[in-house]
């Protein structure tokens, strides 16, 4: 690299890092990213591309669907049966416990509430102390008093009041019109990817704790068509399992069930010989009192587990506690290491987006993104496998973010294998055209069919790097 060139190479990254040092409050939410360009396209993708296996629209790394739908009977039964009420007054409600679904966050918990209880008697404290014209006793009367009566008032003010929900017959029927498309949607692309990842796993039982109306089974089902022949679902709420077995059963009590050896049960089994290849927990943490049931139901389930267990929430900062809480064992996460979005990039959930179409046209999702008749949502989600790890398997980064494409790059946010946060800049000069193409036709959710570089580059790989630099 001549020396006039290395002088325009640097001058240019100072300029630009000058300019994006003025929006210090970017630098501070992407400070923790690392940045890595060298990496090259996985060479099973060119082997794929080639012999005609896949294009690069639909590479091995494809996670993300486009939109998911409810299967078609289960729809028209859901709409028969909402018959039953005045379609304004269900629709109301079911937008209301959404919403409140949405927004709902974990029970706080003892500890939390003593710190912020010793923090405001603090403050109150001291607000008395700075008064000159009191002596000390009536200071500490004075005290006494204001601790008694304003130290609950504000602690009301700002600790999450958690509550119960109790499900009856017609707050079932919000939770059908209102959260089924949403909850089918998430499970039905988690148990994709499974499908997708480990092509040899034809589950034969199912047991789903917080089983609502029985949309595990449902997308189970459209996964693996015939494979299981044990479905067992547990919810606390009788009239939720009433309304879950209705629907299997087209809206008929005299039909039978359109899938077969499907139990409704109250209460978990109790003997812990009985496992299962698929243990599913979908949107349940959060109805747990205490961080205590909810790692002892943790524990419960691992030991039921035979292959896999799935846990499921909201793609909020709440949602995320609660999978970041239960994460002690990772499979679909690219790595084993603590979470970067916990460790580094704290008040960001590592959620991932969904596309689906709500019961009512025109639903009021809290915080969604509407788009036509579909609403875009978000999820978290956690996946554990009990089993040798496939040693074979290429790790390979997650796009966590959307991906925004340029004319002539591809700027992408992963996690990587290694448990970092990375940004990488996909260009068809620097990383050929296949790794190019697939970067632009991927999505958030997704996997960069991608390896890293294990030896130092070469100085003509650096010079096409300056090119790169110019031509911007």
């Amino acid at each position: 690299m001549s020396s006039l060139n290395k002088f325009r190479y640097n001058r240019i990254l100072i300029i630009r890092c000058l300019h994006f040092t003025e929006k210090s409050s970017v630098v501070c939410r992407f400070q923790h990213v690392k940045v890595n360009h060298w990496v090259y396209a996985d060479p099973r993708l060119k082997e794929g591309l080639e012999s005609g296996v896949f294009k690069h629209k639909n590479h091995p790394g494809i996670m993300q669907l486009k939109k998911c739908y409810l299967p078609e009977h289960l729809e028209e039964t859901m709409y028969m049966l909402a018959e039953k009420y005045p379609e304004d007054q269900l629709k109301t409600a079911a937008q209301k416990l959404y919403n409140y679904l949405w927004s709902r966050h974990l029970p706080p918990s003892d500890a939390s509430i003593q710190t912020k209880a010793v923090v405001l008697e603090s403050k109150l404290t001291k607000k008395i102390d700075n008064v000159e014209s009191l002596t000390s006793e009536d200071k500490k009367q004075l005290a006494d008093r204001t601790v008694d009566t304003e130290l609950l008032k504000k602690l009301k003010r700002i600790v999450y009041h958690w509550q119960p929900i109790k499900y009856d017959v017609f707050r079932c029927f919000q939770y059908m019109t209102g959260r089924v498309p949403y909850d089918y949607s998430c499970l039905y692309r988690v148990l994709n990817e499974i499908k997708m990842r480990d092509s040899n796993f034809m589950p034969k039982t199912l047991l789903d704790f917080g089983s609502g109306l029985a949309t595990s089974v449902w997308a189970a089902n459209a996964i693996w068509n015939g494979s299981l022949h044990e479905h067992y679902c547990v919810d606390k709420s009788m009239d939720m399992n009433v309304l879950a077995q209705l629907l299997l059963q087209e809206g008929d009590e005299d039909k039978p069930m359109c899938y077969n050896h499907v139990y409704f049960r109250r209460f978990m089994p109790q003997s812990s010989k009985n496992q299962y290849d698929l243990v599913i927990s979908a949107f349940s943490l959060m109805e747990l009192a205490t961080q205590t049931d909810r790692l002892e139901l943790l524990m419960s389930l691992w030991k039921k587990t035979e292959k896999y267990l799935i846990i499921l929430e909201n793609g909020t900062n709440a949602g995320f506690d609660a999978i970041s809480e239960a994460r002690h064992f990772i499979l679909q996460c690219p790595h084993d290491l603590p979470c970067p979005r916990v460790t580094t990039d704290k008040g960001t959930p590592c959620n991932f987006k969904i596309t689906f179409k709500p019961f009512y046209k025109d639903f009021c999702h809290h915080g969604h993104r509407v788009k036509g008749e579909n609403v875009e949502a978000t999820f978290a989600y956690l996946v554990l496998k009990k089993g040798i790890r496939n040693s074979d398997e290429q790790p390979w980064s997650r796009i966590v973010r959307e991906v925004h494409r340029h004319s002539k790059k591809v700027p992408l946010n992963t996690c990587s294998p290694e448990g970092h946060l990375e940004h990488t800049v996909i260009t068809r000069k620097r990383h050929g055209a296949d790794l190019y193409m697939c970067a632009r036709k991927s999505n958030w959710g997704d996997l960069l069919p991608a390896l890293k570089r294990d030896s130092l580059l070469s100085s003509d790989n650096d010079e096409d790097d300056d090119d790169d630099v110019d031509s911007e």
